[in-house]
């Protein structure tokens, strides 16, 4: 049976910390979860402008959860160029990096990549940001679709 690493960019927000603490108490692998602001013990600090992964282990499925992100619609639509810096630029820079290692890349995107209808999307739904926050998700999804369709997953 294959082992895994899991890595957690935004373990310490609200979806990674819940996907943090399912790995931990359900799988025997290796974890590894980050922080930004919001320091806690068991995190690594990680700043997506200036940190990558480490090289993958060959002996392991190399898996990265992409969970951070600039999320409130208010700050985004507020600091557009800071946000498209951290939710695009920096993202898309360290998922370069990561397939460059080996490693899985599943990014947690957003329904705001459908605009605002009732909630019931489909993958096969047609993406139609109309928040700022949408269309950065909705680029990186785009991005990974393009570059990297065999090793991600959008979520």
């Amino acid at each position: 049976m294959a082992s895994y690493n899991f890595f957690i960019v935004g373990a310490s927000g609200l979806i990674g910390s819940s996907l943090f603490g399912y790995i931990q108490s359900h799988f025997p692998h290796d974890l590894t979860g980050t922080y930004h602001k919001k320091p806690q013990a068991c995190l690594l600090p990680f700043d997506l402008a200036i940190d990558y992964l480490p090289v993958a282990s060959n002996d392991s499925k190399n898996i990265v959860f992409f969970c951070s992100a600039m999320t409130s619609l208010a700050q985004v639509f507020q600091q557009q160029q800071q946000a498209y810096q951290t939710n695009v630029i920096a993202t898309i820079n360290v998922m370069e990096d990561a397939l460059t290692k080996g490693w899985s890349v599943q990014f947690i995107s957003s329904d705001k990549v459908y605009g605002d209808g009732d909630g019931d999307y489909k993958e096969t739904d047609q993406l139609n940001p109309i928040t700022v926050y949408g269309k950065y998700k909705a680029e990186v999804e785009q991005w990974l679709l393009k570059n990297a369709p065999e090793q991600m997953n959008i979520f």
